[in-house]
């Protein structure tokens, strides 16, 4: 699966991402692949345990787009490491209208998928 680093903004706060390429071509349709967005629960980040789901999803067809909430991991914004679910859901709403976006994704088909939370 082809996977390459990227980045929205959310409230004026850039948020890292990993975005991996579905390796092929089994939910595509004439407006593209679905995708799913991944955010974990309250703490954790990006680089702790998505990657191996987000290569299921990715090989059964699906896009996937995996990010940290402002404050954690390698996305920017202060305080650091400060739990807020509001915000949280803020940056999922960010995230669900970036990946709506991408070339090649069906805006209609965004899956949301999360841990913990």
């Amino acid at each position: 699966m082809n996977a390459s680093d990227r980045h929205f903004v959310s409230h004026g706060t850039r948020c890292a991402a990993t975005y991996v390429t579905a390796a092929g071509a089994a939910l595509t349709s004439a407006a593209g692949r679905p995708c799913v967005v991944m955010g974990h629960g309250f703490g954790a980040t990006r680089d702790a345990g998505l990657r191996p789901f987000a290569d299921r999803f990715a090989a059964a067809g699906a896009d996937v787009l995996m990010f940290d909430y402002r404050g954690f991991g390698t996305s920017d914004g202060t305080p650091r490491q400060d739990v807020s679910h509001w915000r949280d859901r803020a940056d999922y709403h960010s995230a669900i209208t970036y990946a709506r976006n991408l070339p090649d994704v069906d805006p209609a088909r965004i899956v949301l998928w999360g841990s913990s939370y």
